[in-house]
């Protein structure tokens, strides 16, 4: 299903008379020249509101990127119902309220870009407000707050609108139906949280003091209050679980809620549809964002085959398909030579483009097919290579990325090549050789030099190398190579010029530095399981993608529990040495509920060979990208068992966003 808001947009002219239906009479305090937004404060989700009127102060805040505006207050009545009017501009941005009970308890509502009427507020808006702007929280305030960008406060208005509808109080549309429900645990671990909101409201003395213990652990800030309190939970989900969930289960307010302590306190939303019945989710790969926060997505195969794909994905910043509206494209996007692709995929600042590899999948070749095997598409959508793409040399593409100047460098796994096509041209393409199997690619923008990763000759032996590269005067110039780790895939540059990189067979992540020596080795922590990718977010912290075990000799590989893992990197906003763990022993991960997993088209999940219901809604994965918003998408790259659905029915069926888990992260550090 489509990821759009499900809130009801009013007219202005219609607020006041929205402003009735609450059954309160504020015709004495009428003034026609002013907008108007009515609402109630409450606990629960369609329950009685609050009696006591305790909630007497409401807030009606406006941001338009940089710090937020009290634009209207009124008070409560003693049955929770408020009327705001207010003076507004013409100028967008982003709209919430705020409910004080006291100094240390608030709750919150986010309206988004466009003013609803019969808000409610309560628990649950509070937990989905402070989750989705968790990295936009000012803790002298306890206010939301940008940087002067309002893009990224839209984009985390979108995830708020996925968690909890403003107009009910209660969970989304989107959570509430698949791929939602439960089919993951984050609707029940959103409603656990609201229900330890509750716990707090009803009595702050006790819970409130536990609470701040909990989150406060190993972080530098000190909650005063609920609401920053939940901030902080959010931004650290994998501290204090079991007290947490102790306390959430003091109210059952908000139900179904979880039925067992999770494995951290994140909340993820995921999405399975590409705007196309017919071109579903089949392995989605990499993803780069544009600089509208839409997010492009490399897409292997087609579902339930190993047909290499001709279709990339995408999606709107709130993980609904790309319309085709105002400039945008329309998803799925084809043509330009797309087949098969693969790791690379990356945008072209330069020349607004988005380049990607065409890698084949199933036995197709795309140059021996007679096809290129670089692909580039305009942002509205529209091929811009030709339908045979282009060659240059090159010989399936996995990673891609663009220099400084516009150069297009590719790594091509067919061939044991380097080619960069200069300033993005095909014809003017400069190769430089490399042993074996050049796959990850990763650009250090300081420099403007690029950073190579291959797989090696033979697994198991220790053949991988990671070199570093540059380009002067059309020439490709190696400047080191290291052999390190085994079957090496993505990598990224830290911000100090050091590299990190994932190696699959041996589970681990390398650090190096920027001369190319081996500074450590992470392994058997933090839930790495043959890692695949690594992106480094604005924060410093390095962000592994798992795909779980190729093991040739494991009939019975299947992946159940697949996770994100999250390394302090080299200037890590944790404080923490590079290298140390910070997400919990089992990683981030999304198991379910006790639904089955449901495809787009309505049918389980199928794994060739077994007729069993599948509960894993996380699966395989190649990448986790942090967006504007510190969203982190990951994709659900491959099904769970390795061998069964090697030949069959590889593809797996979305992408999973945890919201608000990462540092907000500018687009443009692409591999």
């Amino acid at each position: 299903m489509g990821m759009l808001s499900n809130l009801s947009v009013f007219p202005l002219s219609m607020l006041l008379l929205a402003a009735t239906l609450v059954g309160c009479d504020f015709s004495d305090d009428d003034n026609s020249d002013q907008t108007k937004i009515s609402g109630v404060v409450q606990t629960g989700c369609g329950s009685t509101s609050l009696k006591t009127g305790a909630f007497s102060q409401v807030e009606l805040y406006k941001s338009t990127g940089g710090n937020a505006e009290l634009i209207g207050a009124s008070s409560a009545d003693d049955q929770g119902h408020f009327w705001i009017g207010f003076d507004d501009d013409e100028n967008p941005g982003i709209y919430f309220l705020k409910a004080r009970l006291d100094n240390q308890i608030d709750l919150m509502a986010v309206l988004g870009t466009e003013m609803t009427s019969n808000v409610v507020i309560n628990e649950l808006t509070t937990v989905a407000a402070a989750y989705s702007y968790a990295r936009f929280f000012d803790f002298q305030t306890d206010l939301i707050a940008g940087s002067g960008d309002l893009l990224p406060l839209q984009i985390a208005a979108g995830m708020n609108a996925n968690l909890a509808d403003a107009q009910s109080g209660c969970p989304s549309t989107v959570m509430l139906n698949t791929p939602n429900a439960d089919q993951t645990n984050s609707l029940r671990s959103l409603r656990s949280l609201a229900n330890l909101a509750s716990y707090c409201v009803a009595d702050a003395t006790v819970c409130l003091p536990q609470l701040q213990s909990y989150v406060s652990s190993g972080s530098n800030q000190q909650p005063t209050g609920l609401l920053d309190s939940l901030v902080l939970l959010a931004r650290n989900p994998a501290g204090d679980v079991s007290g947490i969930y102790d306390l959430s289960r003091k109210q059952d307010v908000y139900e179904p809620d979880l039925e067992r302590i999770p494995d951290a306190w994140t909340l993820a939303v995921k999405v399975n549809d590409t705007g196309s019945a017919q071109y579903t989710f089949g392995g989605a790969a990499n993803t780069v964002f544009d600089e509208r926060g839409y997010a492009w997505i490399n897409n292997n195969v087609v579902q339930g085959d190993t047909v290499s794909s001709n279709v990339i994905v995408v999606l709107k910043p709130d993980g609904s398909p790309s319309d085709g509206k105002n400039g945008t494209p329309l998803s799925p996007v084809t043509g330009g030579g797309i087949l098969g692709p693969g790791l690379g995929i990356t945008y072209n600042k330069v020349s607004d483009t988005i380049w990607l590899g065409d890698f084949g999948w199933g036995g197709v070749n795309p140059s021996d097919s007679g096809n290129g095997s670089v692909s580039e598409i305009a942002l509205d959508g529209q091929p811009i290579s030709p339908d045979s793409a282009y060659d240059g040399g090159t010989d399936r593409v996995q990673g891609i990325l663009v220099d400084n100047q516009g150069n297009v460098w590719s790594a091509n796994y067919g061939n044991d090549k380097v080619i960069v096509f200069p300033g993005g041209d095909p014809q003017q393409a400069v190769e430089i050789g490399i042993s074996c199997q050049p796959f990850g690619l990763a650009h250090n923008p300081q420099d403007d030099t690029v950073w190579v990763a291959t797989v090696g000759c033979q697994e198991g032996v220790a053949d991988s190398v990671v070199a570093h590269y540059s380009l002067q005067n059309g020439v490709i110039t190696q400047l080191s190579s290291t052999t390190v780790g085994d079957v090496l895939k993505g990598l990224d540059v830290d911000f100090d010029g050091s590299v990190w990189v994932a190696s699959g067979s041996d589970s681990s992540v390398y650090h190096l530095s920027a001369d190319g020596n081996v500074l450590d080795r992470i392994t058997g922590v933090t839930g790495l399981a043959s890692p695949w990718n690594v992106r480094i977010d604005d924060a410093g912290n390095v962000w592994v993608s798992n795909f779980g075990s190729m093991d040739p000799f494991d009939l019975d590989n299947i992946y159940s529990n697949a996770a994100v893992s999250v390394l302090a990197g080299a200037r890590s906003n944790s404080g923490k040495p590079a290298g140390t763990p910070l997400s919990p022993s089992t990683g981030y991960t999304l198991p379910s509920a006790g639904e089955e997993v449901i495809l787009f088209d309505g049918t389980p999940l199928s794994q060739t060979g077994t007729n069993q219901p599948k509960f894993t809604p996380m699966m395989r994965s190649v990448s986790a990208v942090p967006d504007r918003a510190g969203n982190l998408w990951v994709s659900n790259n491959w099904k769970p068992n390795f061998h069964t659905d090697l030949t069959h029915n590889p593809g797996g069926d979305g992408m999973i966003i945890f919201v608000g888990l990462a540092e907000p992260t500018t687009p443009g550090r692409t591999q």
